[in-house]
């Protein structure tokens, strides 16, 4: 019987690997190896100077409950109630206030193609839910008291300014109309009563005891009117504007 010599052809080892064949594909290959991060780098560098500078610009308000000092001024006024956590997010980014904001800006005068590209981002930011142009910062204690930061970006500084400003102004007209609502309703309430008075003396008997305390009542709500009159042209917000929009800066 012949034995035949055996050759084991497989590495058993790490070390069993030929350098010199590594060597020769390193070799091969240095110029692909060097080049492809170079090229992805300046790539990207290229993607990102290319893409248009973004601006931001703030403003900031107060939250806080009335002066309680001055009892006088108190009692002729009617102020909007405290605001709960995350109301005022919620109402720069609803419907009705993002639409006021686009009426301001349009009154503006930005180019036109800003206008659109504002209005544009601000509407699909309703229908996505995710907001970028306007982002709004809370600095409140557990009463809700403190300080609200409206940031807006734009493509320009004065896109971001406008921008800023005019959100805010749609934010402090909805606090206001918000306290001047409760005293409307009273208000109309009041006019409806007199109203009824007014009919039931029309057909009341001229100096009979009804018509007399229906002539007394009707005095009352007529001086409780004038005073609802009152409040409702001296109502305020909850919010105060404390500082306009800044200086924009790059982002």
């Amino acid at each position: 019987m012949t034995n035949y010599p055996t050759t084991n052809t497989v590495p058993t080892s790490i070390d069993d690997v030929d350098l010199s064949q590594v060597l020769r594909v390193l070799r091969r290959q240095w110029l692909p190896l060097i080049l492809t991060p170079l090229v992805l780098g300046g790539g990207t560098y290229l993607l990102f100077n290319r893409q248009a500078p973004v601006y931001q610009a703030s403003t900031s308000l107060m939250s806080a409950p009335p002066d309680s000092g001055n009892s006088v001024l108190n009692g002729a006024s009617v102020i909007a109630a405290q605001l709960p956590q995350g109301a005022v997010d919620e109402v720069v980014h609803s419907r009705n206030t993002v639409t006021r904001t686009l009426q301001l800006i349009d009154k503006s005068n930005l180019p036109p193609t800003v206008k659109q590209h504002i209005a544009r981002d601000l509407k699909n930011e309703l229908a996505d839910q995710k907001f970028k142009r306007l982002a709004v910062t809370a600095r409140l204690d557990q009463f809700q008291r403190g300080v609200y930061d409206i940031r807006a970006s734009a493509e320009s500084p004065e896109a971001a300014q406008i921008l800023a400003t005019a959100s805010t102004q749609a934010l402090l007209e909805w606090d206001l109309r918000r306290a001047q609502e409760s005293v409307s309703r009273a208000r109309q309430n009041i006019q409806d009563q007199i109203n009824n008075i007014n009919a039931r003396l029309a057909v009341s008997t001229p100096g009979s005891t009804d018509q007399q305390s229906l002539v007394s009542a009707r005095g009352q709500l007529i001086l409780n009117l004038s005073q609802a009159t009152v409040f409702e042209e001296g109502a305020r917000g909850n919010l105060t504007l404390l500082a306009d929009a800044n200086t924009p800066g790059i982002r």
